[in-house]
């Protein structure tokens, strides 16, 4: 099944420019996958919280983005499982048929009894309607942590950045690596690609600190909360 929306301009979602930016873009992809999640009956405040969905990665590329007032159509299918551990969601953004971004997320589903992942079962991921079509020859892809960096500061977590699941909303990942860039690559640089990792989630309390390496066309960020590796952000 491809679930489709048509996007409603917001003016909090774009640049002094008129254009819609990317954290926009990850923002209205996720809601979009809500959506979809609400309309097969799997929402997750609806039925137990034994298991819940959580989101392991991110990869985007945008060949332009969308403008104010733009009729954007949004697109959102899941592939048909190739390992049990893991689901592939793909999204689009598209006018007149014209494909102007794409991503791909890598979902998990969470054993909150045991703390643990748990298998994926073919028929959770039918009850999607299930599609043969990937967006990525990779899908979401593998990056390493970069071995030097050339900057890093403490960010202090506030109340806002914790979501219904007790713990930092993936979104503000995103923001975190934002922050941690230097002036002059935030100011100048114009981002269309994006790889987000997601290795462990941060919770209220942690001591986080945010770590930068320039890699030369690749800019990379790296989360830690108490020491340990929280996730990986890459801008190009």
């Amino acid at each position: 099944m491809i679930f489709k929306q048509i996007y409603a301009s917001k003016i909090e979602d774009f640049t002094h420019a008129g254009e819609l930016n990317l954290a926009a873009l990850l923002r209205i992809f996720l809601n979009l996958s809500n959506a979809h999640t609400d309309f097969v009956g799997d929402c997750v405040f609806r039925r137990n919280l034994e298991r819940v969905w959580i989101l392991a990665g991110w990869r985007l590329e945008v060949e332009r983005f969308p403008k104010y007032g733009e009729k954007i159509t949004l697109a959102t299918w899941t592939n048909a499982l190739k390992s049990p551990f893991y689901s592939v969601r793909n999204f689009t953004a598209s006018l007149n048929d014209e494909i102007l971004a794409k991503a791909a997320t890598k979902w998990v589903s969470f054993d909150v009894k045991t703390g643990k992942i748990a298998k994926i079962s073919p028929e959770k991921i039918a009850q999607y309607g299930d599609e043969d079509r990937s967006l990525f020859s990779d899908d979401i892809g593998k990056f390493a942590e970069p071995k030097e960096f050339a900057s890093e500061f403490e960010l202090a977590l506030r109340r806002g950045d914790i979501d219904f699941n007790g713990h930092v909303h993936n979104l503000n990942y995103l923001d975190f690596a934002l922050e941690a860039l230097p002036d002059e690559i935030y100011k100048t640089a114009n981002f269309k690609n994006l790889r987000i990792n997601y290795k462990s989630a941060i919770k209220i309390g942690d001591k986080v600190i945010c770590k930068y390496a320039n890699l030369g066309a690749l800019h990379a960020v790296a989360i830690y909360a108490n020491n340990k590796l929280s996730a990986l952000v890459e801008f190009s």
